[in-house]
C-alpha cells in the first residue's frame, strides 16, 4: 500500500488512491476490522474506535462513506485533524495511524489504516479516568490476554511495594509447577 504517514509527510490536497480499490472496500461494507464514518463529531468518539483497532487485529476507517456505503465527501484536513488529535491526545499510548485520500466525483474520502499494536493495551483518556477497549466479536481470548497482562502488572507492583514496606533486600523463589 502507498500509504501517507504522520503530519510531517501530509499532503491533504492531493488523492491518489485508486477509486476501485476504494468501491471495492465500500462493497465489503462495515465489519469488525471496518467502519464507515459520515465525518468526525468528536476526538473521544473516535479515539475509542482506534484504540480499539489498535488494542485487537487493526482496521480500518473510510471517512466521508455513510453507513449505507454512499460516499458522501469531507474536507481531509478538518477530518484528519480530528483523527491526529484523537490518536495523540486521548489516547495512550498514541495510536499510530497511516492514510490514503480517494477523489471520487470531487468528493474526498479519507481511508484510515490502523496496524495492530505492539503496544497494547491503548488506553482511552476519558473523564471517568483510562478506559481501553477491545473491538468486535470473538475476541474474548484477546480480551482475558489484556486482563492477565494488567493483573499481573498489579499483583507485581504490589508486591514490590510491600516487599519495601518490609525493607526485604534479597529474595529466593521456587515455583514448582507452572
Amino acid at each position: 500500500m502507498d500509504f501517507q504517514s504522520g503530519a510531517d509527510h501530509r499532503n491533504l490536497e492531493r488523492a491518489e488512491g485508486d477509486p476501485e480499490e476504494l468501491y471495492a472496500l465500500i462493497r465489503e461494507g462495515e465489519h469488525q476490522e471496518q467502519d464507515f464514518k459520515f465525518r468526525i463529531d468528536s476526538n473521544l468518539k473516535i479515539a475509542r474506535t482506534l484504540s480499539a483497532f489498535a488494542n485487537t487485529d487493526g482496521g480500518r476507517l473510510l471517512i466521508g462513506v455513510k453507513d449505507n456505503g454512499r460516499i458522501a465527501g469531507i474536507d481531509p484536513e478538518e477530518e484528519y485533524f480530528m483523527i491526529e488529535g484523537a490518536a495523540d491526545v486521548y489516547c495512550d499510548p498514541p495510536v499510530p495511524f497511516q492514510y490514503k485520500l480517494y477523489d471520487i466525483d470531487g468528493k474526498i474520502v479519507l481511508r484510515i489504516e490502523i496496524a495492530p499494536s505492539a503496544e497494547r493495551p491503548h488506553k482511552v483518556k476519558e473523564k471517568e479516568g483510562y478506559v481501553w477497549l477491545v473491538h468486535g466479536q470473538g475476541k474474548w481470548e484477546q480480551f482475558m490476554e489484556i486482563i492477565k497482562d494488567l493483573l499481573t502488572l498489579i499483583f507485581l507492583n504490589l508486591m514490590v511495594n510491600i516487599l519495601q514496606e518490609m525493607d526485604v533486600k534479597e529474595i529466593k523463589m521456587d515455583i514448582i509447577g507452572l
